[in-house]
């Protein structure tokens, strides 16, 4: 996961100092626990399209590897939604331009996506900052 910090930043500081490896050493937030360094996982599309391939409620809303349309149906919405937040590791805190480059991956309307993950119940958010907070079962 690539992340840029403004120049002033004390990510950027870390990084020319050496401190830091890469852009993927963020600072990311446990809840209850002051922010800490750590590596970030990259949110990969490929296991999510293959949940969703997997899945022949799901497959019809395919086209290309995209999700060509969001199921008008709450019910397949949901699970649609359950596998896509499989992407996101609990506890941990994604920024929100990574969030937004993941989902637009997947879908045109990545905010229209977003905002669903979030309304479900799926995802919260705070300043910029996107975290799982569901834990769903796979089907």
């Amino acid at each position: 996961m690539i992340v840029t910090e403004p120049a002033g930043s004390a990510m950027a500081a870390r990084l020319r100092t050496g401190q830091a490896r890469s852009a993927a050493d963020i600072r990311v937030t446990k809840p209850g626990r002051p922010t800490t360094m750590t590596r970030v996982s990259e949110l990969k599309r490929a296991p999510v399209l293959a949940a969703l391939r997997a899945d022949p409620s799901l497959l019809v809303f395919l086209r290309d590897d995209r999700i060509a349309q969001m199921p008008a149906k709450m019910g397949r919405r949901r699970v649609l939604l359950a596998e896509i937040v499989h992407a996101f590791e609990p506890g941990i805190r994604y920024p929100e331009p990574a969030v937004d480059a993941f989902l637009r991956s997947l879908h045109d309307d990545h905010a229209a996506l977003r905002r669903y993950l979030v309304d479900e119940g799926f995802l919260a958010r705070a300043d910029g900052v996107y975290w799982r907070i569901a834990s769903p079962s796979r089907s």
